[in-house]
């Protein structure tokens, strides 16, 4: 790697290919062989916070934030010179994003100066977990490129996820890329968490408005970063209680069941849509009970929902489905822990409505025209 070579070797997360973050030739051939796109700049590693320091401006940066190194937490930090980098490792504002990585084989690899890491695979194919995973069609090329290169054998972590990827901003922490790092550990850092609103591959905006380049006809193209929206029900029995799931997917937790609106459906549709594929359960949707939209209250990214009050036409349906590894119902002074997203909140409202302090909104009126209700 110091000679300008390409290896591939195990992380924290997945397996990897990398080189040393200045050998141009192993950097583009990377780059080709990923089929990475130009505006999307390779990860570093480095082997302490020591390297991260001398190599990046971190004024901006408290001592919390990097006492959580090493670990799979990949921070957005601009370079003190950015002319010293070559750009595939930088964006248009000479900012990098870099790691302190646990793994001892990405540190020992790390030592003599800060390497890539980027996901053995080529777009659109899956990331490699081990040697015997690997693309051959990955390692042919990387034969074909003439530099030297080899593989290196080792564990990888047991999560299939990423790095998650943040920001400092403000005194705050953005959310790029929701990974195998919890949030959790930031927020107990201290942090306030702003949303993830766009994902890694647009890590370098802030606004809403994104311009992309068609790569099939070079035409440029605006896009928004909108909220996500969703519903959810709170599928109450009086005599039981309400439904819980248990998630299958992160953030792993308890909730109400609910889910995305997909286009062309009622807000209402989605959610007896979801019910039925979560739980089973054919459901009558009684009212809203409110829209819930504070942009941190999902980890992943910036949702929107709209909560109903719902009754299950027959309890002994249910049974988890979809998403949901589990599911039943629980007494509301009896509810299972943790309970992820603003949940809690909302069962407080939810509360509120059976003592007669909220009132439920009536369903949409071209809603209710159209089921005659």
């Amino acid at each position: 790697m110091r000679a300008g070579g390409i290896l591939l070797f195990p992380t924290e997360t997945l397996y990897a290919i990398g080189t040393n973050c200045a050998s141009l030739s192993a950097l583009a051939a990377i780059c080709a062989l990923k089929d990475r796109p130009p505006n999307k700049p390779l990860p570093l590693a480095a082997a302490d916070c020591c390297q991260v320091h001398a190599l990046c401006r971190t004024e901006s940066c408290c001592d919390a934030l990097f006492a959580l190194w090493p670990a799979p937490l990949t921070v957005i930090l601009p370079l003190r010179e950015p002319a010293s980098l070559p750009l595939c490792v930088q964006n248009a504002q000479g900012e990098v994003a870099i790691r302190v990585s646990p793994h001892p084989i990405v540190r020992a690899l790390a030592a003599y100066a800060p390497i890539t890491v980027s996901s053995a695979n080529r777009a659109g194919c899956p990331p490699a977990r081990g040697l015997s995973t690997l693309d051959p069609a990955l390692c042919a090329g990387i034969a074909e490129s003439g530099l030297p290169w080899g593989m290196l054998a080792g564990s990888v972590g047991r999560s299939s996820l990423p790095s998650t990827i943040v920001r400092p901003q403000d005194g705050a922490i953005r959310v790029l890329r929701t990974g195998v790092f919890p949030l959790n550990l930031l927020r107990e850092a201290g942090f306030s968490l702003l949303p993830e609103t766009w994902g890694f591959d647009d890590f370098f905006g802030d606004c809403m408005q994104k311009t992309r380049t068609c790569p099939h006809c070079g035409q440029a193209l605006s896009l928004y970063a909108n909220p996500y929206p969703t519903a959810d029900v709170i599928i109450y029995e009086p005599a039981l209680g309400i439904v819980i799931i248990k998630r299958a997917n992160p953030p792993v937790g308890y909730a109400f069941p609910g889910g995305f609106i997909e286009e062309g459906e009622f807000a209402e549709e989605a959610a007896r849509r979801e019910m039925l594929e979560e739980t089973g359960l054919d459901v009558t949707l009684k009212g809203l009970l409110g829209l819930y939209s504070d942009p941190s209250r999902d980890p992943r990214f910036h949702t929107l929902t709209a909560v109903y009050v719902g009754t299950p036409k027959d309890v002994g349906a249910l049974k988890a489905g979809d998403d949901a590894a589990g599911a039943a119902f629980y007494p509301l002074d009896a509810l299972p822990q943790p309970l992820v997203f603003d949940h809690a909140r909302i069962i407080q409202d939810f509360c509120e409505y059976l003592e007669g302090k909220r009132p439920l909104v009536p369903l949409e009126r071209s809603y209710r025209m159209r089921e005659g209700l």
